[in-house]
C-alpha cells in the first residue's frame, strides 16, 4: 500500500485531480494511544476511486481511545469499543462511550476493551473534489474483530468524510464496528464494536448505487 500519512491538525494537500487506481490503496499509518495522522486529500477538480483507500484497524489500539469498552475479568468479557454508535456489552462489562460530532467527522475509531486481542479502531479519511467524485472501488474505515476464540472486543468504525459536486459510482464506502470474540458460552461473548461516522456532501447531484454501511459488529447478546 501506499501510506498517505497527515497530521490530523495539518492542512490539506490540494491537488488538481486524483484517482486511486485499480488494484491500488492508500491507507495512513496505524497508531496506538493517540491520535497522529489521518488521511486527508483535496482535489480542485475530479477524483476517482477505482482502487482502494482502507485504514481498517488503523485507529486506537485495544484499551485506547475516548470510546474503548471495559477490561474483562475471571468471570466477564470485553466491553465493545463506541464512536458514531454504541458498542454492546461484554458479558458484565460496560461498552465504550459514544464521541465526535455528527456532522464534521473527523476521529480514529477506539479499540475494544483492555484484552491484547481486542480490535483496534477504524481510521480517519477525509476526501474533497471540487467537481465529480466517483467511486467504483472502496472507501473503509473499519473497525477490526476480536480474536475468534476469546471473550475480548471489537473496535469501533472511524470517520469518513466525502465532498463533491456531483458524487456517482457503484463501489463501497464502510465505517463498521468489529466482532467482538467468541467466549465459548452462549452469551458471554466479547462486545461488538460500534459504527463509526460517515458524511457525504455534495453541491449538485448524488448517484450511489453501490453499498454504504456504517453498522456495529457482532458480539455479546446481539
Amino acid at each position: 500500500p501506499t501510506f498517505w500519512d497527515i497530521h490530523k491538525d495539518g492542512s490539506t494537500p490540494t491537488f488538481t485531480s486524483a484517482t486511486i487506481a485499480s488494484g491500488a490503496t492508500l491507507t495512513h499509518s496505524a497508531q496506538a494511544t493517540a491520535h497522529t495522522y489521518s488521511l486527508k486529500l483535496a482535489v480542485s477538480g475530479n477524483m476517482t476511486v477505482t482502487g482502494d483507500i482502507n485504514v481498517n484497524d488503523r485507529g486506537y489500539r485495544y484499551g485506547q481511545g475516548p470510546g474503548t469498552g471495559g477490561t474483562k475479568g475471571q468471570y466477564s468479557t470485553d466491553g465493545g469499543a463506541s464512536y458514531g454508535g454504541l458498542g454492546t456489552l461484554g458479558y458484565g462489562i460496560a461498552a465504550g462511550v459514544v464521541y465526535g460530532y455528527q456532522y464534521a467527522p473527523i476521529d480514529i475509531g477506539s479499540g475494544g476493551g483492555g484484552s491484547t486481542g481486542s480490535g483496534s479502531g477504524g481510521g480517519a479519511i477525509k476526501l474533497i473534489a471540487g467537481g465529480i467524485f466517483t467511486v467504483n472501488g472502496s472507501i473503509l474505515s473499519s473497525g477490526g474483530d476480536a480474536g475468534s476464540s476469546t471473550g475480548d472486543a471489537g473496535g469501533s468504525g472511524g470517520s469518513i468524510w466525502i465532498e463533491g459536486e456531483t458524487i456517482t459510482g457503484s463501489g463501497t464506502i464502510a465505517a463498521n464496528g468489529g466482532d467482538g470474540g467468541v467466549e465459548g458460552y452462549s452469551s458471554r461473548d466479547g462486545g461488538g464494536g460500534g459504527g463509526g461516522r460517515m458524511i457525504i456532501y455534495h453541491t449538485l447531484t448524488e448517484s450511489l448505487d453501490g453499498t454504504i454501511t456504517v453498522t456495529g459488529g457482532n458480539g455479546n447478546n446481539n
